[in-house]
């Protein structure tokens, strides 16, 4: 199997499996702890590691940034319920054995868990879409005190796989789902007959899309199960790299912000300050998801960059918003284009002779 379908399948493949481990473990954890009393636990070296490793009880907060105690509250949902009686009686001077006695240890989900545990749906069911098998979870070792931020750091290697800007496949693939118009795609390296084979539709031609040059940008493109699957996952990726707990232990790039400073420094910064202000709905600080995503969280964008929508009435070519005219269809492509090029911009049919758009633009006031 070669090109993007290889491609999908092999990318969530890699995530599934690093995202199924990681959660098996933890809910080992979280069910071996959960509930009990400290004393209970410290005997064991390993788990006393987890749970109280780089603890300070002379800091103000006694889980310690950096410490390997913080990475398994923050992460993995374990932790003393009462960290400062904790830190006042090891203050005191009593040995760990007594001093836990009488402090809970708890065990819950996190953000991070309920992110990774949605990505992992979207990654089952793009392989199921795919008619791929799945592949067997990772396997970590519990009793190792370091296999949280092995298996952290494994994911978020797999979650990096998965984006643009660092491979051609995710590039076109990331665009495809935005919709982005046929033309965009292709100029992107992926030929028609690949990105039709994974359920890509033309869903609009409009005049001159037969014209040779820049006809194939007049094509609007719809993604199937399989695009829509991908672009589900790839945010749900996107956002767990953004997490501060995570990258609180591990070096992770933000390609959501990678790609909107180069998209803006070359899109028409004039043109899209005129479209977001007269957007029908300001979406926020983050890229909108897919209709069906079970992801909990979308990606956030840059510090002062949100995403916008609107819907315009077509008139042949030409485009008029609140009945005011908007420019031609191709006006407002070539304004796009930067962003339609990294999937951070999507352009579709919408009711009858309407165009609907969303971009990503710098926040208007």
């Amino acid at each position: 199997m070669t090109g993007l379908r290889g491609w999908l399948v092999e990318r969530a493949s890699g995530f599934l499996a690093a995202a199924r481990g990681l959660l098996a473990a933890a809910r080992r954890l979280r069910g071996l702890v959960g509930g009990r009393d400290l004393s209970e636990l410290v005997g064991d070296e390993s788990l006393a590691e987890m749970l109280l490793g780089g603890f300070d009880p002379r800091a103000g907060d006694p889980y310690a940034p950096g410490s390997l105690a913080r990475l398994y509250r923050d992460l993995y949902g374990v932790q003393v319920l009462s960290p400062r009686l904790l830190a006042a009686r090891l203050r005191d001077g009593l040995p760990l054995r007594l001093a836990g006695r009488g402090v809970v240890v708890s065990a819950s989900e996190t953000r991070f868990t309920r992110l990774v545990e949605a990505a992992a749906e979207e990654a089952q069911g793009l392989l199921g879409e795919l008619g791929a098998g799945e592949p067997e979870p990772v396997s970590y070792d519990t009793a190792d005190p370091l296999w949280g931020l092995e298996a952290a750091r494994r994911l978020a290697e797999e979650a990096v796989t998965l984006l643009p800007p660092y491979s051609r496949e995710a590039l076109a693939l990331f665009a495809a789902s935005a919709p982005a118009p046929l033309g965009a795609v292709e100029r992107l390296g992926a030929s028609p007959e690949e990105l039709r084979s994974l359920g890509l539709v033309e869903a609009l031609r409009l005049p001159g899309s037969e014209a040779p040059g820049t006809g194939g940008l007049r094509v609007l493109a719809e993604p199937g199960p399989v695009l829509t699957r991908y672009r589900c996952l790839a945010l749900a990726a996107a956002r767990i790299l953004q997490l501060d707990e995570l990258r609180g232990y591990i070096e992770a790039p933000d390609p959501v912000a990678e790609m909107a400073r180069e998209a803006l420094q070359e899109a028409p910064g004039d043109r899209l300050a005129e479209l977001a202000k007269r957007a029908a709905e300001r979406i926020g600080q983050r890229l909108p998801l897919p209709r069906g995503c079970s992801v909990p969280e979308a990606p956030m964008l840059p510090l002062g960059v949100w995403s916008y929508s609107l819907e315009a009435s077509l008139e042949d070519v030409e485009l008029r918003l609140g009945g005011e005219p908007l420019g031609t269809y191709m006006d407002l492509v070539e304004a796009l284009l930067p962003l339609l090029y990294r999937g951070l911009a999507g352009l579709e049919p919408g009711g009858e002779n309407t165009l609907r758009a969303w971009f990503t633009a710098p926040q208007q006031p």
